[in-house]
């Protein structure tokens, strides 16, 4: 390598190291929010300190999610700052900036030097990156894009260098290990065994390998080894090979209308990763294309078409756009729900496939640059600069929405206003600053958006059952029963109400309806309905139908 060469390749790293830190560096400032709080705030394993080893045979915060690795990192930070927030905040800001730099240098094994700054400035401003970066658990997502590029750079350097004897084994091992960490921060790192075999087809296929085809597929094996020894492992500990409980939407929906979601997040996808003007905390329910086949569906259809053919088109002009499609569609499988997760659509679970389009954009740039004339060069340099720093601008000043909760929920609810999710987790903000007329509010308006979310009926009728308000509550749960008819909490919070407004009759109809589906909690149900139509006969009042109306 020249010393030019060499120059610019440490003048590259510290560009894309300094716009990461100056579009990051504003969340240092922010408290914990949200999921922070019992994921980490209000977590005594992290406080706790208890070492790496004791959180492998740990779930993480949820009963069926496992990152002992993120765990342990809280930890660490934790122990750091004494439970303070900025050292939690300092180690996203580190990550993120070495996310980066190793985006860059995994382009420039693809792309001409000028193009890989580019891929790598567009992955530092990109505003999707906002909700991983100023979060406090967000951090996973950022931890497995370090791990899985770390990996890739490993297997690039060790095909293109030709690499055997010591190095080859050192190589070997280094994969394997990062094939461990990747799944023990977040579930998405089970992809980087196929993110791997992805490149290494593509480093075979263009020529760039100096290893034998199967010594590349072996060291890629041994990967698939090591993740599936962790799947394994994760299994054993959480007793179940399945992912966190399904989204409400998800639980209503069968396999058909769970795919037809599936395409009609394309759309949604491909706004985020490319043009995120808009951007919200909360998305859906409603909506998500899990209505019909309708307008949504063919729009998806045609840009999966456009994409399709567009990588024909590069596939042998410019490969890295086809790997870098390949690598989003990738990323995006675990978070796609074809598989159920506890999520529709979350902009910090982009983090990874945003890597993939960056690559695909730097491809692109260097294919038209290619082919057109200075002036339109010129041209598109300086478009290319202006959008860039307009998202830079935007990161810098979405990173404080993370602030703390109030800036937080506040923006949510103006971001996502047809989020019925999103007036919910604002409500239960609400709640917990006594503000209890505005949370009523918000619940009201959630279920209003969405009646399809037990927890809304669920939320509010409490709020109603605690001002003493069960004549209010007891007509929006019979609604929520009805629409929920196994959820427990709803059938108990509905015999209580009816109890307390001495209606034993109806109260004896809703203990019916428990042991018709099969409500464990039916026996006592029905015994204390007895016991209280007893009460009322034994009194001399006339017996109540199950509407709690006395009979003519």
């Amino acid at each position: 390598m020249s010393v030019r060469s060499l120059a610019s390749r440490y003048w590259h790293i510290a560009v894309v190291t300094v716009v990461a830190f100056a579009v990051t560096a504003p969340s240092l400032g922010n408290g914990f929010t949200y999921d922070d709080i019992p994921i980490i705030a209000e977590n005594q394993r992290i406080s706790a300190g208890t070492g790496f080893v004791s959180y492998l045979g740990q779930p993480y915060w949820a009963h069926r999610l496992y990152r002992p690795l993120t765990i342990w990192m809280f930890s660490l930070e934790h122990g750091l700052g004494g439970g303070h927030p900025l050292p939690f905040h300092a180690v996203n800001v580190i990550l993120a900036m070495t996310s980066a730099i190793l985006l860059l240098l995994v382009a420039r094994a693809w792309l001409p030097a000028w193009a890989a700054l580019a891929a790598a400035l567009a992955f530092a401003v990109h505003p999707v990156h906002v909700e991983a970066t100023a979060s406090g658990v967000g951090q996973s997502e950022l931890l497995v894009a370090v791990l899985t590029l770390a990996a890739v750079l490993t297997l690039q350097r060790a095909a293109t260098s030709g690499a055997s004897g010591l190095r080859h084994h050192v190589s070997a091992a280094l994969l394997v290990t990062l094939a461990v960490a990747a799944p023990l921060a977040k579930e998405n790192g089970f992809t980087l065994p196929l993110l791997l075999a992805l490149v290494a087809v593509a480093l075979t296929l263009t020529g760039k390998s100096r290893i034998r085809p199967a010594t590349l597929a072996a060291l890629v094996g041994r990967t698939v080894i090591a993740a599936g020894m962790v799947f394994l492992w994760r299994a054993s500990v959480l007793g179940s090979i399945v992912g966190e409980q399904p989204a409400p939407l998800l639980q209503r929906v069968d396999t058909f209308r769970r795919l037809l979601l599936v395409v009609g997040l394309v759309p949604e996808w491909f706004r985020l990763l490319l043009w995120p003007a808009h951007l919200q905390a909360e998305y859906g329910p409603p909506g998500h294309g899990t209505e019909p086949p309708g307008a949504i569906h063919v729009i998806a259809l045609a840009l999966l078409l456009g994409a399709a053919l567009l990588a024909w088109y590069s596939r042998r002009r410019e490969p890295v756009v086809v790997v870098g499609m390949l690598w989003a569609a990738i990323a995006l499988l675990p978070v796609s729900n074809v598989v159920p997760t506890g999520v529709v659509l979350a902009e910090r679970t982009l983090f990874l496939p945003s890597i993939g389009v960056c690559l695909a954009l730097g491809g692109l740039a260097a294919l038209i640059a290619r082919s057109a004339t200075q002036p339109v060069r010129q041209a598109l340099t300086a478009l290319g600069m202006v959008l860039l720093a307009v998202a830079a601008i935007r990161s810098a000043m979405r990173a404080r929405v993370w602030h703390d909760n109030e800036v937080l929920f506040t923006t949510t609810v103006k971001d996502a206003p047809n989020s019925s999710r999103a007036f919910k987790v604002y409500s239960r903000y609400l709640t917990g600053q006594g503000r209890d007329a505005e949370a009523e509010a918000a619940l009201r308006h959630a279920v209003e958006l969405w009646n399809g979310d037990p927890d809304s009926y669920a939320d509010l009728t409490l709020l109603l059952r605690r001002q003493a308000r069960c004549e209010e509550a007891v007509p929006i749960l019979t609604e929520g029963l009805r629409l929920h008819p196994a959820e427990t909490l709803l059938r108990a919070r509905l015999f209580e109400c009816q109890l307390k407004l001495d209606l034993p009759g109806a109260a004896r109809a809703t203990a019916n309806g428990a042991l018709q589906v099969g409500d464990p909690s039916a026996g006592i149900l029905v015994r204390r309905a007895d016991s209280a139509l007893a009460v009322a006969r034994a009194s001399g009042k006339q017996h109540l139908d199950a509407s709690g109306v006395a009979p003519e």
